[in-house]
């Protein structure tokens, strides 16, 4: 049943890739706050998340000025996801007034690249299980069963 939802969700909506700088001295905390506010504007919206990957600290090729210095590091992320335009303005919003954010750049995908919606529903790597849609009212939600 999942499957054909997330299949119809990405049938529906463009699906774009997410890639973003952030500020290198950023808590993993602060980091992780910063990708769930995005993920949950994605869910809010209607939307599917269809991967989330950190590449960690990385060197940059030269400095990067952002609103509290220079940096030639930068935490790196990314968030692949199916939404609509209008919901897509609201992320790129959020992406602009956030001073952590050194950089930032959305890129719509070719469909025929995605894998199928059985690979996207198994992909999702533990350290994405915190962007799991919200439970609907009356089930448990993700980890309840540790309970």
């Amino acid at each position: 049943h999942g499957e054909a939802v997330l299949a119809i969700a990405i049938a529906a909506m463009p699906v774009y890739e997410l890639l973003c700088l952030a500020r290198p001295l950023l808590p993993k905390a602060e980091l992780q706050r910063m990708i769930e506010k995005v993920g949950s504007k994605v869910y809010a919206s209607g939307g599917v998340i269809t991967n989330v990957q950190s590449y960690g600290q990385q060197d940059l090729a030269y400095k990067i000025k952002g609103v509290q210095g220079k940096y030639d590091k930068a935490h790196v992320w990314q968030l692949d996801f199916a939404v609509s335009p209008e919901a897509l303005r609201d992320i790129k919003m959020e992406m602009r007034v956030n001073e952590d954010v050194l950089r930032w750049l959305v890129k719509r995908r070719e469909l025929d690249k995605l894998p199928s919606p059985r690979t996207l529903f198994h992909r999702l790597s533990d350290s994405a299980r915190f962007l799991a849609p919200p439970p609907r009212p009356g089930q448990r939600g993700y980890g309840s069963h540790d309970q």
